[in-house]
């Protein structure tokens, strides 16, 4: 069975490199292809409820720990639950407004 490859994708800036990081919302993770290596860094998560998600791992390629990549990952994850979540507040959100 194929992976499902429904992907969206941040262009991120580090001080080290341009890096591009994934999010695979099928496969519940974000990843980064780091240039001239083979293994990508990853980090996997499971939603424990409608409001709550568990950062299970993070893996970085040894050549590219201490560089911060992990911490690029943990970034991304946090703004883009964030954005997911804002997103979820406003849309449940009725709104009634009086003008006077």
């Amino acid at each position: 069975k194929g992976l499902n490859t429904h992907m969206s994708a941040f262009s991120v800036l580090s001080p080290n490199a341009d890096l591009r990081v994934k999010h695979d919302r099928y496969n519940l993770c974000f990843s980064i292809n780091l240039d001239g290596h083979q293994d990508s860094a990853v980090l996997r998560y499971k939603f424990t409820s409608k409001k709550e998600v568990d950062l299970l791992s993070t893996y970085v390629p040894e050549s590219f720990r201490g560089k911060g990549v992990a911490d690029l990952l943990q970034k991304c994850v946090l703004l883009c639950f964030i954005y997911i979540y804002t997103q979820i507040l406003f849309s449940n959100l009725n709104l009634t407004i009086q003008v006077n």
